[in-house]
């Protein structure tokens, strides 16, 4: 798909640790920020979370009836609730003037939720992209693995990935989840399934990366004046947004 059959695309693969939800968001956006020191090569970040989280869609309202039951963090990205207790959680960070930049937000979203079918199909779950949206009219509240948006990875009977968007100037974020509860394979063979997925279906090759000193101080600070405040999680407004 991106590859001309002779060179594969290097694309950066950075494998982080569980992390609290307040940093991990952090980490996201401070990468996006800063998405020119990547070298024009897409990123694509997997993590984990320290205890059960919840993450929030930037627009939706904050979840008071089960806030004490998970940490709650807004994400800079749309979409609607998601429980991160059960996922493979990833990021991928698009640098501006990158190919899929150049793609309409729909058609970003069918070119990298479409490796994700192979990676069901590995480990023997069949699925498809769904053809349409099937979101509520009442989003602020909307459940995102309740509520299947177009191109979101389905079965006949719910819904197995899906992620949400944020467009800048220095490119995409697009953050995703992908529900992996009931899998017979370790964590370790769930990722390696995952990465060839992508691997196979983009002609691509990842290089590791990590994140510098730099990028983390920023993520530290956005962390501390952003995401780990009731300010931001519970009213959004009063925060600006990249």
């Amino acid at each position: 798909m991106f590859s001309d059959g002779t060179n594969s695309e290097e694309w950066l693969l950075w494998t982080d640790v569980p992390r609290d939800a307040f940093i991990n968001m952090a980490i996201d956006e401070a990468i996006i920020s800063a998405a020119e020191k990547l070298g024009g090569r897409p990123l694509l970040r997997i993590y984990g979370w320290d205890c059960p989280s919840i993450s929030i869609g930037y627009s939706q309202q904050f979840p008071e009836n089960i806030e004490k039951k998970y940490t709650v963090v807004r994400r800079i990205t749309g979409g609607g609730v998601v429980f991160h207790d059960c996922d493979l959680t990833y990021t991928f960070i698009i640098p501006a003037g990158h190919r899929i930049c150049k793609l309409d937000r729909n058609e970003s979203y069918r070119i990298l939720h479409s490796p994700i079918i192979k990676f069901f199909r590995i480990s023997g779950v069949e699925s498809e992209l769904s053809p349409e949206s099937k979101m509520p009219q009442e989003r602020s509240r909307m459940v995102c693995f309740e509520s299947p948006a177009k191109f979101d990875v389905v079965t006949p009977d719910r819904k197995l990935a899906g992620g949400a968007q944020r467009r800048t100037r220095k490119g995409i974020l697009h953050q995703g989840s992908v529900k992996i509860g009931g899998m017979s394979h370790s964590s370790k063979r769930i990722q390696k399934n995952f990465l060839l997925a992508y691997k196979e279906e983009f002609g691509i090759e990842f290089v590791p990366y990590n994140l510098s000193e730099e990028l983390f101080e920023i993520s530290e600070k956005l962390c501390s004046e952003k995401y780990s405040l009731d300010s931001w999680n519970r009213d959004k407004r009063t925060q600006p947004v990249l």
